[in-house]
């Protein structure tokens, strides 16, 4: 009987102590990254035991196989992949939700009070370059690295941070509008409940860009910019239940709606604007199978009063198809207003890449306009409206355009989306009128995708978002669009220093890409989409990809 006792006692201190012990392992692992950090090192004992085995077993391994049961991590549901792969993902959707965690803990915006917009930037503060590369510059703490001689652990610098989503793929609802694209982004002045709120708004579909194709609009309060109940199934109150809502256009059977631009205006802030184009019906169509329309057709606006709700019943037509022969008119970005003279300048430009041949549709024989760009003039506040000159490029269309007052009143800066693997610029010296021939900016590649430029308050910096690539930045990125990145320039666009990184994926034909600026406050907004050009192979990620396909916004600090 005693022997038994004896044992027992035994085996108590022996638990205690090693109770002890697990204690003490467990305040080491917590202070070292908590338990996201265990769970985290179970993954790379798992990945460091499975290279040991399979070591043993062959000479050669495979990043990608049929995962077996010591391969099973949690989620497994008989797919293919590898663990290597799984802690590739798992470290990264940790960063991501650090540096957006690292965000939200500073001060995002500075706003004056007392200014006649209580969104803009305080005058006191002071802008630069400087200022935000150090707001942007995100402490990476590496989940793996060991702890270091004096007890901290090693970190490392870096500038990526993403933009959070909006509004996403859904596969359960195709009515939804999956294909979602052209982002812009826009504030609203007014006094009143709605001072200050975030309007979004995109083209979308429920297949393809061209096919019964609308706009939606959302809204988000505040600063915490959560966007409300989106859906596009049916047109809303935009104040009495906020989502997102379809525009009352003549979209759909008469023709796809295609490049919203948003647009408070400076002598009505209960006035918003939309600007768009519309396809014309019963004449040439897209080559594009699939797509019933080219993009493109005549410029159209409408305006939203934000104090009834209502939008007006009528599009007023900005600029004709019919003007130079016919060519469908698109926008991108949104028009500024000059300094002095009170100006409306909105960019454009004539498009007839993806129309039908003369061949196939004789109708589009008839549109014999030239590929080209401009703006469209307003002297009397978008009563009326008149084209500037066409600027045509060499060997490359110039198309998706924005434009920027420089320092010196009257002197714009307008940049292009090319073919020829760079961003091109052109200047213009009497408001917009008369336009320099295009260049190459050397020092700014552009994979043939859309880019904005605004000019910042207070101080006159440019902010530049594009693609940072030619056409093929990486291997296995034959389609894609990626390095989505925001620079600065203090020498109105003659050198750019990058301030901010926002897609770095390289993911086969995905699409970070056709970013819209807004300043709101001492912040950058910056809207985009991101979606598959060729829709990923079945295999182990595919439900996976297609979540990231949507429209997201990203928060860039200034100070």
């Amino acid at each position: 009987m005693m022997m038994r006792l004896r044992r027992v006692l035994v085996l108590v201190l022996l638990l205690e102590a090693l109770s002890s012990i697990i204690g003490i392992a467990s305040q080491r692992t917590t202070r070292r990254g908590g338990h996201q950090r265990d769970h985290h090192r179970e993954y790379a004992m798992e990945e460091e035991e499975e290279e040991t085995t399979t070591a043993r077993q062959t000479t050669t391994t495979t990043s990608w196989r049929l995962a077996k049961d010591h391969d099973r991590l949690p989620g497994w549901r008989g797919e293919t992949h590898s663990v290597e792969e799984t802690l590739k993902r798992t470290r990264k959707e940790r960063r991501e939700k650090k540096c957006l965690e690292q965000l939200k803990t500073r001060r995002m915006a500075h706003f004056d009070e007392k200014a006649k917009n209580a969104l803009e930037c305080a005058a006191a503060t002071n802008v630069t370059i400087a200022s935000a590369r150090r707001a942007n510059t995100f402490f990476d703490f590496e989940d793996e690295e060991e702890e270091e001689e004096g007890g901290g652990m090693s970190s490392k610098r870096t500038m990526w941070c993403p933009g959070e989503a909006v509004s996403l793929y859904d596969p359960a609802n195709a009515m939804k509008g999956n294909y979602k694209h052209m982002a812009m982004v826009e504030t609203i002045p007014w006094r009143g409940p709605a001072m200050g709120n975030v309007l979004l708004a995109w083209q979308t579909s429920e297949k393809i860009e061209g096919t019964r194709q609308r706009l939606v609009i959302a809204e988000a309060e505040g600063k915490e910019l959560r966007f409300k109940a989106l859906t596009a199934n049916k047109q809303r109150e935009m104040f009495a239940d906020v989502g997102s809502y379809e525009v009352p256009t003549d979209a759909g059977e008469n023709g796809a709606v295609w490049g919203p631009s948003l647009f408070a205006n400076p002598r009505k802030n209960h006035e918003i604007w939309l600007f768009y184009s519309q396809s014309k019906t019963g004449g040439c169509g897209s080559r594009v199978p699939g797509m019933d329309y080219a993009p493109g057709g005549d410029i159209l606006a409408k305006t939203f009063n934000v104090v009834s709700g209502t939008w007006m019943h009528t599009e007023k037509i900005v600029l004709s198809q019919e003007y130079d022969d016919g060519i469908p008119k698109v926008t991108a970005n949104k028009p500024i207003v000059l300094r002095t003279s009170g100006r409306w300048v909105l960019p454009y430009w004539n498009e007839r890449a993806m129309l039908e041949s003369a061949a196939v549709n004789p109708e589009c024989g008839k549109l014999n306009g030239k590929e080209g760009a401009g703006v469209l003039l307003s002297d009397d506040h978008g009563e009326t409206w008149y084209p500037s000159e066409t600027i045509r490029g060499k060997n490359t269309w110039l198309i998706e355009n924005a434009v920027v007052e420089l320092e010196e009143d009257n002197h714009l800066l307008m940049v292009f989306r090319t073919k020829a693997g760079y961003v091109f610029r052109s200047n213009s010296l009497d408001g917009g009128q008369t336009w320099t021939e295009a260049s190459a900016m050397r020092d700014v590649p552009n994979p043939n995708s859309k880019i904005d430029l605004i000019r910042l308050r207070p101080g006159g910096l440019l902010a530049l978002a594009f693609n940072d690539h030619a056409k093929h930045p990486a291997k296995g990125c034959s389609r894609c669009r990626t390095f989505l990145k925001v620079a600065l320039s203090s020498d109105e666009g003659k050198t750019w220093t990058r301030i901010r990184e926002l897609e770095m994926d390289v993911d086969g034909s995905l699409r970070s890409h056709y970013p819209t600026l807004l300043q709101r406050g001492c912040e950058l907004l910056v809207a985009y989409s991101k979606f598959y050009k060729i829709e990923p192979r079945d295999g182990s990620h595919v439900e996976e990809s297609l979540a990231k396909q949507g429209i997201y916004v990203a928060r860039v600090p200034l100070v």
